[in-house]
């Protein structure tokens, strides 16, 4: 089962793997066209595996436990028509791709204790950046570490000995073996990688006591690996928040304070620091810079906080990045961004005065920010009817009269940030289903081109090659903005 599942899902990934080699042929193109190049080439259509790769029993059973919803093991096998044995395998081959999970059982004066199950929510966005994840990991660690992440999004669970034989197919020698051992340390030192928990399903090749906090060689032989997405997703947020950033800072502050970053990522664990004299030699070495260069940046990345000096190793001059500073300037970054591009600078304004000095009248506000009163009012209106701003009433008796009431305006960012992630959700899944809507009639149109160049030979040449070409130009705009909406909801999960 695991071999023809392995088949089945092996072709959509090799496509996810080439699109991941043409987005670094475009990331060696000039900086203005390397992005939106990159984020053309991961098409959104190609990166569902539930609906592409799996088979149809799968599907039936991915249907059937539907969202927030919770199952036993017969009530699946009647609700797809399946026999328990083949209905076990495919919620087998499920959890192996995190896309099931185990709940508490549950127990009735009527029946006896019963296993259920239900899906795992983030297994879709999972799948989604998985063209993202080999790309982080191939620049923090190499290609042979992108190919052994590679095998993990394929199959789920495996062991180093099931790794080397899916990347040399039995052709291994020493030297290979030892180069895998090492990958996968440092992948399991950098947090990408952890002991699968097994318990999440029923198998006979599981571990039997799972040791997650033990030191990597003494568990290494029959252990069952998977990918870390909890840390996985952090890290890419991180990148995220670093890149965001970087665009406010000069260009050697913005190169020092990533290549501190991407060194402390792709070594954590083992030296959690960079030193400030091997960054000099690096920079003086690669890019041309001066020691009073390389020095004059890290002071300035030091007065803004964004580099501090690591515990105890204040005599070895070791760096590493704040990285909540980084990230809550980046949220602030995006946060002011989405208010001024939905209501106007003014409002922007208002909201980040508001943020720095809360509890303020709405006379306060208007003669902080120097607008008029009327427009002050529909603003601050604007932003409490979407829940950007909050209004507090502070009453001077107990009638709770307006006149002798106080009403002080204030920012709460956590409940900010959590309602653009709604709103980002909301967004993402309107795109989506418009995005399958377009594909539906370009599809149909096609096929109805290629039957009217059957009917019609004479036009054949004609009909054929404008149906190849096509308008795409909706659909590659649907595919940027959902590639864009992820990168943002990307940033806010942290």
């Amino acid at each position: 089962m695991l071999i023809e599942f392995s088949e089945k899902l092996v072709y959509t990934i090799f496509d996810i793997l080439a699109q991941t080699k043409r987005m670094r042929a475009h990331n060696r193109a000039p900086p203005a066209a390397s992005s939106h190049c990159a984020d053309k080439t991961m098409s959104m259509r190609r990166l569902n595996l539930k609906e592409s790769t799996y088979t149809k029993e799968t599907s039936l059973v991915y249907q059937a436990l539907g969202p927030d919803r919770e199952k036993t093991l017969r009530q699946l096998c009647s609700a797809t028509k399946l026999s328990l044995e083949r209905c076990s395998q495919v919620l087998y081959m499920l959890a192996r791709q995190g896309c099931v999970r185990k709940c508490s059982s549950k127990t009735s004066w009527r029946t006896s204790a019963a296993q259920t199950y239900k899906l795992e929510p983030q297994s879709n966005s999972r799948r989604r950046r998985v063209p993202l994840y080999l790309e982080h990991v191939r620049l923090l660690h190499g290609k042979v570490a992108e190919q052994i992440m590679f095998c993990f999004f394929t199959h789920g669970y495996l062991t180093v000995a099931e790794i080397e034989r899916l990347l040399y197919r039995n052709q291994k020698n020493i030297q290979e073996t030892q180069a895998v051992g090492g990958v996968l340390e440092r992948l399991y030192h950098s947090d990408f990688i952890s002991v699968a928990d097994t318990s999440q399903k029923p198998s006979n090749h599981v571990n039997a006591e799972p040791r997650l906090h033990v030191s990597f060689p003494e568990c290494l032989e029959k252990t069952l690996w998977t990918v870390d997405f909890q840390n996985m997703n952090r890290s890419v947020c991180e990148l995220e928040c670093v890149k965001l950033v970087t665009r406010t800072l000069r260009d050697n502050d913005a190169r020092i304070l990533q290549y501190v970053h991407r060194h402390e990522r792709a070594s954590r664990g083992s030296n959690t620091s960079v030193l400030a004299s091997s960054l000099s030699t690096h920079f003086v070495e690669t890019d041309g810079l001066s020691h009073a260069e390389v020095f004059q940046s890290l002071e300035s990345l030091k007065m803004r906080s964004y580099l501090a000096s690591a515990p105890g190793d204040q005599a070895s001059e070791g760096l590493h990045v704040n990285t909540e500073l980084v990230t809550n300037t980046s949220h602030y970054q995006m946060v002011y961004t989405i208010i001024k591009q939905r209501f106007g600078e003014t409002a922007c304004r208002l909201f980040r005065l508001l943020l720095k000095t809360p509890q303020l009248e709405q006379k306060q506000i208007s003669e902080l920010a120097m607008i008029p009163l009327k427009d002050c009012r529909e603003i601050l209106g604007k932003l409490l009817k979407h829940e950007y701003v909050r209004l507090q009433e502070v009453a001077r008796t107990t009638d709770h009269a307006p006149s002798r009431t106080n009403y002080l305006w204030k920012v709460h960012l956590p409940s900010v940030i959590v309602r653009i992630q709604l709103e980002l959700q909301a967004a993402y899944h309107n795109l989506e289903c418009r995005l399958h809507e377009e594909l539906r009639r370009e599809n149909a149109s096609s096929c109805a081109s290629v039957f009217h160049a059957c009917v019609n030979p004479r036009d054949q040449s004609e009909t054929l090659s404008s149906a190849k070409r096509g308008p795409r130009t909706s659909v590659e705009k649907l595919e940027l903005s959902l590639l864009r909406l992820d990168k943002m909801m990307i940033v806010f999960s942290s």
